[in-house]
């Protein structure tokens, strides 16, 4: 079969996380940020997810959210998204295969899981397609998901030297990590 993703997505390799973590069931929605910033604007105007914004300001809702209810919530890993997105599963999507390359039918593995440029025209609201093994909805397409990581392009080459646990990535001139895809890929 085809295999999905981009050339910085390849090849499939395994990572040991020697932790445990925890992720939010669905994305963060608008009305939620708007709690920790009332004067949020949407980056797709009203819309059902919290878009838009930028590493600092995700990484600023974690710290409130955590110091407002006391749990240490936090971005997850790259590795940790990874590992929640497949909810146990060695597939494409957690859904099933993508037979033919860019092929995206409305019946496909994608569009059991999610929302992309082939299967709407705007972001969607949280928790309409079907969640994975773990519970997790909308890991793949709807909004992108901020990681805690950077980009770094000889990710592999690290691995391959025996990098257990993907650690974050101390400040490079790198951008940050973002997951998932979105309703206009």
């Amino acid at each position: 079969h085809w295999l999905a993703g981009d050339w910085d997505e390849q090849p499939v390799h395994k990572v040991t996380l020697d932790h445990e973590f925890y992720m939010s069931e669905t994305e963060v929605t608008e009305e939620q940020y708007r709690h920790f910033d009332p004067g949020f604007k949407n980056l797709e105007g009203a819309s059902p997810c919290a878009a838009g914004m930028s590493w600092d300001e995700a990484n600023a809702f974690c710290a409130w959210l955590s110091k407002k209810e006391g749990k240490p919530y936090r971005l997850p890993t790259e590795a940790e998204w990874e590992y929640a997105c497949r909810g146990g599963t060695q597939t494409d999507f957690y859904t099933g295969n993508m037979i033919k390359p860019y092929l995206k039918p409305l019946d496909s593995a994608l569009n059991l899981a999610g929302w992309y440029d082939g299967n709407s025209g705007t972001i969607q609201t949280v928790g309409m397609k079907e969640p994975n093994a773990f519970g997790l909805y909308d890991m793949h397409g709807n909004v992108w998901e901020w990681c805690a990581d950077q980009f770094v392009p000889d990710y592999f080459e690290r691995l391959k030297s025996g990098a257990a646990n993907p650690f974050i990535r101390p400040q490079t001139l790198y951008p940050r990590s973002v997951r998932g895809g979105s309703w206009a890929d």
